[in-house]
């Protein structure tokens, strides 16, 4: 599985930033793609991804919200805190989001 880091800064750094992770899940290999915006005390930045399942980000801030493309199932998982969003697709588009 890859997993991708972004943000240097410390967990919590600034009021209202957390963990969260991304996870997409699907048949090993398949190709999807991610257009996602995440939202930080520090202002919102876009997030693109375009590789095969799967697939797993480590990210630092409030919300994440993703709109995601494959052509096959798939599923992405979204964590922040204690709150989770799931959601499955048997291909196409699909949006998920989590935090403000």
């Amino acid at each position: 599985m890859a997993t991708l880091l972004l943000g240097t800064a410390p967990l919590h750094a600034a009021s209202g930033d957390e963990a969260i992770t991304l996870r997409v899940t699907g048949e090993a290999g398949m190709p999807f793609s991610a257009e996602c915006t995440l939202k930080s005390a520090g202002g919102e930045r876009t997030i693109s991804v375009a590789q095969p399942a799967p697939y797993e980000a480590e990210l630092v801030g409030s919300g994440l919200r993703c709109r995601i493309e494959a052509s096959g199932p798939i599923e992405v998982e979204i964590v922040k805190g204690g709150n989770v969003s799931r959601t499955r697709s048997a291909g196409g588009r699909i949006q998920v989001s989590v935090g403000s």
